[in-house]
C-alpha cells in the first residue's frame, strides 16, 4: 500500500504540474489573442456567413441576384444615417451592420468589437432591413409584423438567401412583435455557437504550440519531474500539499470577452507572472542551467551531454506539450478527482498501520507472559 500511495502522489504531482502549465500557457495564448483580436475576427467571419453567405476572400455573389444595388455611402438598406468608416467590403449587409451606430458604439477604438450582445445585433438588422417610415406605418405608428413583413419583402438590398430567413422567423412569430425579436436573437445566437467552436478549436491547437515553446524554453520535462517526485520525498509531499491548496481555489476566470485588448494583454500579463511565481515555488527541476553552474551531469536542468539524453529529454518536453493542450479545466477537475482518491486511501493506510502496530504490541505482551 505505501507504493500505491507513493504513485497516487506522484500522479497528483504531475496533475498540479501540467495544471499550472496550462494555465500559464493559456495566459500566453490570451496575450496573443488580443494583440491578434482572433476574437473579433472570427465574430465578423460568422456575421459575414449569416448575412451575406460569404467570406472574405471568396467570390461575392452579383449585385444584380439581390435585386437591386448597394445604398449610397452613408445610408443604410433601410435609410438610416450610418456615419463613419466601416469593415468589411464595400455593399455587404455584415459592412452595413458594423457601421450601424448600435454596433460601431462596441468598437474598442479602431478595432472591430469582439463581441455584440444578440439584442444589439436584432435591433441593427431589424434597422438595415426595415426602413424607419416603414416602421411607423401601422395604425397609430404601432410596429407590426405584417408591416415589417412587407417592408421586408420590398427591401432591394438584402440577399434572396437573407429575406427567406428573416420571412420565415417573422412568420414563425404569430404576429407576436417580441417573439419574432426573440427569433433572430435565437438566429444569431446560433451562429455565435459555431464561431466558439472555431475559435475553441483554433486556442487548442495554439496551446499545443504555446506548450511545445514554453516547456522547451522552461525544460518542463514530464520525465525527469516524474523522476524527481517518485525519488524524493520532501519534494513529493510539498507539491501534493501545494496541490491539496489548489484545488480547494476555482480556476483564475478569464477576461471577459467585452474586454479592451489594452486590459486583455494587463490581464493575461499578470497572470502569466502568477502562475510562473507558483511554478518556481514547487522547487521541480524546472530551468535550464550550464554545466559550469551545476557540475553533476545527472542533474535534470542541464542540456543533454548525448544523443540518448536528447531525445528522452525532447520526448519529456512533448508529453508536457501534449498535456497542456487539453487546459487547465480538464487538469483541474482531475486532481480534484485524485485528491477525492487519496483522502480516503490515507485513513485506510493509517488504521491499518496502527491495527499492525497493536498486533505487535499485544503480541510482545504475550510473549513475556
Amino acid at each position: 500500500m505505501i507504493l500505491g500511495s507513493t504513485a497516487l502522489e506522484v500522479a497528483i504531482g504531475m496533475i498540479f504540474v501540467y495544471l499550472l502549465m496550462s494555465l500559464l500557457c493559456s495566459a500566453v495564448a490570451e496575450y496573443v489573442e488580443a494583440k491578434l483580436n482572433y476574437r473579433s475576427k472570427d465574430l465578423e467571419k460568422g456575421v459575414r456567413l449569416l448575412l451575406d453567405k460569404y467570406l472574405p476572400g471568396e467570390k461575392r455573389p452579383d449585385e444584380s441576384a439581390r435585386g437591386g444595388t448597394p445604398p449610397a455611402q452613408g445610408q443604410s438598406a433601410g435609410g438610416s444615417s450610418t456615419s463613419g468608416q466601416g469593415d468589411g467590403e464595400a455593399g455587404s449587409v455584415t459592412a452595413l451592420l458594423y457601421k450601424h451606430p448600435l454596433v460601431k458604439s462596441l468598437y474598442r477604438g479602431e478595432k472591430l468589437p469582439s463581441y455584440i450582445p444578440s439584442r444589439t445585433f436584432a435591433l441593427a438588422l431589424w434597422d438595415l432591413a426595415v426602413p424607419a417610415d416603414k416602421r411607423a406605418d401601422g395604425a397609430g405608428g404601432a410596429q407590426t409584423l405584417s408591416v415589417i413583413r412587407q417592408a421586408v419583402s420590398d427591401n432591394k438590398f438584402i440577399s434572396a438567401d437573407l429575406k427567406r430567413a428573416l420571412l420565415m422567423l417573422l412568420d414563425d412569430a404569430g404576429g407576436d412583435f417580441e417573439k419574432a425579436r426573440k427569433n433572430i436573437e435565437d438566429w444569431y445566437d446560433g451562429t455565435m455557437d459555431r464561431v466558439s467552436g472555431w475559435y475553441k478549436r483554433r486556442v487548442q491547437v495554439i496551446l499545443l504550440l504555446i506548450g511545445l515553446l514554453v516547456a522547451a524554453a522552461v525544460n518542463a520535462d514530464s520525465i525527469s519531474i516524474a523522476r524527481a517526485l517518485m525519488n524524493q520525498d520532501g519534494l513529493r509531499a510539498a507539491i501534493v500539499g501545494q496541490a491539496e491548496k489548489a484545488a480547494a481555489v476555482p480556476l483564475p476566470s478569464p477576461t471577459p470577452t467585452p474586454a479592451t485588448p489594452a486590459e486583455q494583454e494587463k490581464a493575461a500579463v499578470q497572470q502569466i507572472q502568477g502562475v510562473w511565481a507558483q511554478i518556481n515555488a514547487t522547487g521541480l527541476p524546472i530551468g535550464w542551467v550550464s554545466a559550469a553552474a551545476v557540475p553533476d551531469p545527472s542533474d535534470p536542468r542541464r542540456f543533454p551531454s548525448d544523443l540518448g539524453g536528447g531525445g528522452l529529454k525532447l520526448l519529456g518536453i512533448l508529453i508536457t506539450a501534449l498535456a497542456v493542450s487539453q487546459g487547465a479545466p480538464f487538469w483541474f477537475d482531475l486532481l480534484n478527482k485524485f485528491i477525492v482518491i487519496r483522502s480516503t486511501v490515507k485513513p485506510r493506510e493509517k488504521s491499518r498501520d496502527e491495527g499492525t502496530k497493536d498486533k505487535r504490541a499485544k503480541d510482545g505482551e504475550d510473549g513475556g507472559a
